[in-house]
């Protein structure tokens, strides 16, 4: 299982991931898989390479051959300067915290809201709070927070929840699948008027389940 690339912020990780394996024969334990997801997710999610490209990734490379894949895990987050993610991470509309998201739903084995489907790279980005309602009582920033949204089927985005508020469809959703998605289910959260509070609560499960996730992966320092 992998994030859908047109969501990662840049290519360039590939190539200490391409040659760490090189350096291991392409024959990694299981422990290793799960500490080189969290470090391509997390490299990925600081945009480590995305300035001094060069420099930082020649750094890389030299810890890949002088320490170890848990030394190349600790460095990204101290190029972060955090130990675990915070809910500053999870705010905004960036490719980076969609990525984040939408490859926490595949590691964790979501499924999509309405047809069933185990969410992978062929899935959209999908607004819970839909746009249309939105619009006229926030900016863009606000509507596209990703605090706003999952990943789901196309059909299901575009046919079967369309338009629809939360508290329009979610009665048809079974709640364990709402929560697969780190989707709070109050229901005083589900209406246009508490769309702030319902923003702060899903970001909140977000930060929660996402360092859970790494920390399942070894990934956190």
């Amino acid at each position: 299982n992998g994030t859908d690339s047109r969501l990662m912020p840049s290519q360039t990780p590939l190539i200490p991931l391409s040659y760490y394996l090189g350096t291991k024969g392409f024959q990694v334990s299981d422990k290793e898989k799960k500490l080189l997801i969290g470090w391509y997710l997390l490299v990925g999610f600081s945009r480590r390479y995305s300035s001094s490209t060069d420099t930082r990734l020649n750094e890389d490379l030299q810890i890949i051959n002088r320490a170890s894949l848990r030394r190349l895990v600790e460095r990204t987050w101290e190029f972060m300067g955090k130990k675990q993610f915070d809910e500053e991470d999870l705010t905004g509309y960036e490719k980076n915290k969609y990525m984040l998201v939408h490859a926490a739903l595949i590691l964790s084995g979501a499924k999509d809201l309405k047809l069933g489907y185990d969410v992978d790279d062929r899935f959209v980005p999908h607004h819970i709070f839909p746009q249309s309602k939105l619009e006229g009582y926030y900016d863009r920033s606000r509507i596209d927070d990703v605090a706003n949204i999952t990943f789901v089927h196309s059909e299901t985005n575009n046919k079967i929840i369309h338009d629809r508020l939360p508290e329009e469809y979610f009665d048809e959703i079974p709640e364990e699948r709402l929560q697969e998605h780190f989707i709070p289910v109050k229901k005083e959260l589900l209406s246009i008027n508490s769309y702030e509070d319902f923003l702060r609560e899903r970001r909140r499960i977000l930060v929660d389940k996402i360092n859970e996730l790494f920390r399942e992966l070894g990934a956190l320092p």
